[in-house]
């Protein structure tokens, strides 16, 4: 069975358990113009033209374009390259008018994440914003993030633990930068300095970035190295005690973060210790989305696979619940729903009576 990543910021799938499972036992910034830097070749596609066509006519704003402003950045001053950058983020914030996300040509990112540890651009927010930004849109695009160096991630990454939560707007649009990245698995080790800033974001009273920073936990536990240190720096703490919040975005980022994360028995052992798995099969209950309730099904069923679980498990009603969406019509929650019912009703490998004769109704 698969779960579903975190739609692109501005999907996941990872294998859940299978009923006979094998799991793994593994559960600055600086001027590269300093001295003694090497010299930086100008960057690549320079010759090409600047600009592509807007819809309705007329130029857009190309990374080239930006680039060449920034590669000379003391010389060009920051209010040109802002402009540039605002003029990019408006025309490409919508993926189905930008021309950027519909152009087949790679863009060099390189310039735009090195311009984040440039002394004009630490000390100006809405230049570190427009580039946050313009990096967000472009990976949006799989020929960008399938094809990133890590030159073009670790500047990124590291910005959000000089950051934090004060500047949540900035924060939140990091996260989605991660979040994006992460849909290809190479780029997930080149981010994992953030992971513990994720989860210190999780904290913030500001909804946007708990829903970020929830949706870049989501996508970085698609893949075991991620999963191993989201647990190591208490993710698991972070998105239970967001599981209550009024707001189903939220909920949904988080109950499919640790949806990812059960996957691994560390991650199934976290949730169950540090209590989550009442608060999980409350997840069941009528009023929450289908998302949510798939999500939750989806945790249950791996977390049954564990033995001292069920017990927790079948206390809270979960057998109940879970029957009701066995009348549901989704599939996707039908199957983990039944994989959850089957587990809970003996232990795996049990081939009693009764667990066969709930195998055979189910």
């Amino acid at each position: 069975f698969r779960v579903c990543q975190p739609p692109h910021a501005g999907h996941q799938c990872m294998h859940q358990l299978t009923q006979n499972p094998t799991p793994s036992p593994r559960g600055e910034r600086g001027d590269s113009n300093a001295p003694g830097a090497s010299p930086r070749s100008r960057p690549s596609g320079y010759s090409s033209s600047p600009r592509n066509h807007l819809a309705g006519g007329g130029a857009a704003v190309t990374i080239n374009a930006i680039n060449k402003l920034l590669f000379d950045l003391d010389s060009s001053g920051p209010a040109r390259v802002h402009k540039l950058l605002v003029k990019f983020v408006e025309e490409n914030g919508d993926p189905s008018r930008s021309p950027n996300y519909h152009s087949p040509h790679r863009d060099d990112l390189s310039e735009l994440a090195r311009a984040l540890t440039h002394p004009i651009c630490i000390k100006s927010r809405p230049l570190a914003l427009g580039l946050v930004r313009s990096l967000k849109i472009c990976a949006r695009k799989q020929v960008n993030r399938n094809n990133l160096k890590p030159v073009e991630l670790q500047p990124v990454a590291t910005l959000l633990g000089t950051v934090g939560t004060e500047d949540g707007e900035l924060a939140a649009d990091v996260a989605n930068y991660i979040l994006n990245v992460c849909y290809f698995p190479p780029n997930v080790k080149h981010v994992l300095p953030a992971v513990p800033h994720l989860v210190a974001c999780l904290k913030s009273p500001d909804e946007a970035l708990q829903i970020a920073a929830a949706g870049a936990l989501q996508s970085i536990c698609m893949h075991d190295v991620g999963k191993t240190d989201v647990v190591e720096y208490d993710g698991v703490q972070g998105v239970l005690a967001l599981l209550g919040s009024l707001n189903f975005k939220v909920v949904t980022r988080c109950v499919g973060t640790l949806h990812n994360l059960s996957t691994m028995w560390p991650g199934v052992h976290s949730i169950r210790d540090n209590g989550g798995l009442p608060m999980v099969v409350a997840l069941l209950e009528d009023g929450y989305p289908p998302e949510v309730k798939r999500h939750a099904a989806g945790v249950l069923q791996n977390c049954s696979r564990d033995k001292d679980s069920i017990p927790i498990i079948r206390e809270h009603n979960a057998v109940d619940l879970l029957s009701k969406l066995l009348f549901l019509d989704d599939l996707t929650t039908q199957m983990p729903a039944t994989g959850a019912l089957l587990n809970i009703n003996g232990t795996c490998g049990d081939q009693s009576e009764q667990r066969q004769a709930m195998k055979k109704t189910l």
